[in-house]
């Protein structure tokens, strides 16, 4: 396929970067060919055109998950943010470095490359340096060069994997960051977790609104306490008593979960703690353990669960066991009646 030439000092800048993507990607030709056409250098061919020119680093050869391979020159405006891992983007971070942007201080970001046959667009994949990206991009636009540590060989879960690694010590990342990183690695607890959590027509989600489990960690202590099968029985509890008005939130969910766990053994458990929490909100839940606080020095979930008992105590049935054992450290099963 012939190379159309081109006369670089007599054409803009965007439009030489933009016909040499074009010679390079869409027609596949190498910087080499276009530089026998040009007159330009291979290696500022492929740095203008966003390919990758290798800078040899102490560890050499090709990229790969455990250390990354060599450090490159991409534009900003090629690189992808996968979204079914990375975090939101944070605008305030952006808008707090714009005056004092320093290119010398933005470091290495680590790239993924997805290879020659990824979409359009997608792929030199962030794994870490989104916000970098970012900061560049409003700043110094999309032509603007970062250096990058390129990984090859890597699928989008592995991906998502090292992002999470490279990340385990930051504070920067939340809980739910991390739990996004885990679906996307295709973590089996988070999946049987999220899929425990659909199946009761909830949503999990960080956003107090009804139907909504907003504690990941909460769902992950009952599915370690007692497998997906307490965590679905928790989640029906509180279906029966709220139905889909209120939120779920971590003490809440844990409570609940504790004493059902704890009375597992008891006839129609699931519909007495319902019952006993049809006329009281989780807030109000709260509130009630809190004050119990003062009497017995353990965590809010635990006090949680005593209020519980208590309510269910308040129902037609027999009465379950006191609710000392919610204020004590070790928690064993109870075969109560019903």
């Amino acid at each position: 396929m012939p190379v159309t030439p081109t006369t670089v000092d007599q054409v803009p800048f965007g439009a030489v970067v933009a016909h040499l993507r074009r010679q390079l990607t869409i027609e596949g030709l190498s910087p080499r060919q276009v530089a026998a056409a040009t007159g330009l250098p291979a290696a500022q061919i492929a740095a203008l055109a966003g390919t990758p020119t290798p800078t040899p680093t102490a560890g050499g050869g090709a990229g790969s998950a455990a250390g990354g391979g060599p450090t490159v020159r991409l534009a900003a405006g090629g690189l992808h943010i996968d979204r079914t891992y990375q975090r939101d983007l944070d605008p305030r971070w952006i808008r707090r470095r714009v005056a004092r942007f320093t290119p010398a201080l933005l470091g290495t970001l680590e790239v993924s490359d997805r290879g020659p046959g990824a979409p359009a667009g997608t792929r030199w994949a962030v794994i870490d340096g989104q916000h970098r990206q970012a900061l560049t991009l409003a700043v110094a636009g999309p032509d603007h060069w970062l250096d990058c540590r390129i990984h090859t060989g890597l699928a989008v879960a592995d991906e998502a994997a090292l992002y999470r690694l490279i990340d385990a010590n930051r504070r920067s990342l939340t809980r739910w960051d991390r739990w996004k990183a885990r679906r996307a690695e295709g973590d089996p607890t988070v999946l049987e977790i999220e899929q425990v959590i659909a199946d009761a027509r909830l949503r999990l989600a960080p956003t107090r609104t009804g139907g909504t489990v907003t504690s990941a960690r909460a769902a992950e202590q009952l599915h370690t306490l007692g497998g997906p099968d307490l965590l679905a029985a928790a989640l029906d509890v509180v279906v029966g008593a709220w139905a889909y008005r209120e939120p779920v939130d971590h003490d809440v969910l844990v409570g609940v979960g504790l004493v059902r766990h704890h009375y597992r053994a008891a006839d129609l458990a699931d519909r007495r703690i319902s019952t006993g929490l049809a006329d009281t909100t989780p807030d109000q839940l709260r509130a009630r353990a809190r004050a119990l606080r003062e009497v017995h020095r353990t965590n809010q979930p635990r006090l949680v669960a005593g209020v519980v008992v208590e309510l269910v105590n308040n129902t037609r049935g027999h009465r379950w066991p006191a609710l000392a054992p919610f204020h004590v450290h070790t928690l064993t099963p109870l075969a109560a009646a019903a």
